[in-house]
């Protein structure tokens, strides 16, 4: 059987076959809520010959539960995953969140697919996505692993939008091609201050991140994945040599959880 595999981001849809983890498709979010749109999507799908989806999702509701009852209407074989206390399948992954059900999905599945990546290393997952969010994954045994939870900070894209909306004269900063060219070591202009500023404290949460779990004893490797990974990739490997870039962890995570059943 064909099977799709899906993340619904905030911002982003993503779809890919499960053979096909490299050839990712993208559609706005938001246009989940447009009927046409959703039926492109159905139609994309049974053209590529997809039987079944497992589906990830963490945007809000009214714009996931129409796309599923349209899926369901065109005849797909339909699984919606969630978060759980442990994973046992290659390996075993224990959620130490306080309430395990409540971490995002997409925070869970990364972390599966961020293990799949790198076995046997203790990780640091960052998705660099409409927030940036920096988890933490220790490796225990062979085939044993502990999430350890991690940090929400706003992403690249939202951090600007609250520059221009604040300042006002400021309405062009840059984009995930322009910005690592007005990063640099001493801004001398207000958009290189502000563009050094935003990719500098999202770099610093990760050195914090990585500090605290080497003062503990931890050997941490970075995998980075979203929309600005590419953007931060080669700022990242300078001060961690080892990161590791994915395209995307969460359907990384669906395919490995899916080749185990």
């Amino acid at each position: 059987m064909t099977l799709a595999l899906i993340d619904i981001g905030n911002t982003t849809l993503k779809w890919c076959k499960l053979e096909a983890l490299d050839n990712v498709h993208h559609l706005p979010t938001e246009s989940l809520g447009l009927e046409n749109s959703r039926k492109v999507l159905v139609i994309q799908l049974l053209s590529s010959g997809i039987k079944q989806i497992n589906l990830c999702s963490v945007a809000r509701e009214e714009l996931t539960q129409p796309l599923i009852q349209d899926f369901e209407k065109a005849g797909f074989s339909i699984q919606r995953v969630h978060s759980k206390k442990k994973y046992e399948g290659r390996f075993k992954l224990i959620n130490r969140y306080q309430e395990p059900k409540a971490l995002g999905a997409d925070r869970w599945y990364s972390a599966i697919g961020a293990i799949t990546t790198r076995p046997q290393r203790d990780l640091i997952v960052v998705n660099f996505g409409t927030a940036t969010v920096i988890d933490s994954i220790l490796y225990k045994s062979e085939n044993s692993y502990e999430f350890l939870g991690g940090r929400i900070l706003p992403g690249v894209e939202m951090m600007k939008k609250a520059f221009i909306e604040k300042l006002g004269h400021i309405t062009d900063l840059f984009d995930e091609r322009t910005a690592i060219k007005q990063e640099t070591d001493f801004p001398v202009n207000t958009v290189q201050a502000i563009t050094t500023g935003l990719l500098e404290s999202q770099l610093g949460a990760i050195t914090l991140v990585e500090n605290k779990m080497r003062s503990l004893g931890f050997k941490p490797v970075l995998i980075i994945s979203g929309g600005w990974a590419s953007t931060f990739r080669p700022m990242l490997e300078i001060y961690f040599p080892e990161t590791c870039f994915v395209v995307n962890t969460v359907l990384t995570g669906l395919a490995a959880v899916e080749r185990k059943n």
